[in-house]
């Protein structure tokens, strides 16, 4: 896990400066990062909105449960 935090990191933290000033020269466009910020939201946000699973209400044991059955 620790692995793919930092590679993500490198990949969408430490980059996006060279890429928002790539993408501000390229098009001319002052809100080319504000696109670049949405991109990079909906294509890491809207895949975690279906693949989370509803824990709201239920108790710790019965959530810790179910997280046994996963296999790793």
């Amino acid at each position: 896990m620790a692995i793919g935090y930092n590679v993500a990191t490198v990949l969408f933290g430490g980059l996006s400066p060279l890429i928002a000033t790539a993408l501000m020269s390229s098009t001319g466009l002052t809100l080319a990062p504000a696109i670049y910020a949405t991109v990079i939201v909906v294509v890491a946000g809207v895949p975690t909105l279906f693949l989370a699973r509803n824990m709201a209400g239920r108790p710790l044991a019965e959530v810790d449960r179910d997280r046994d059955l996963v296999p790793v």
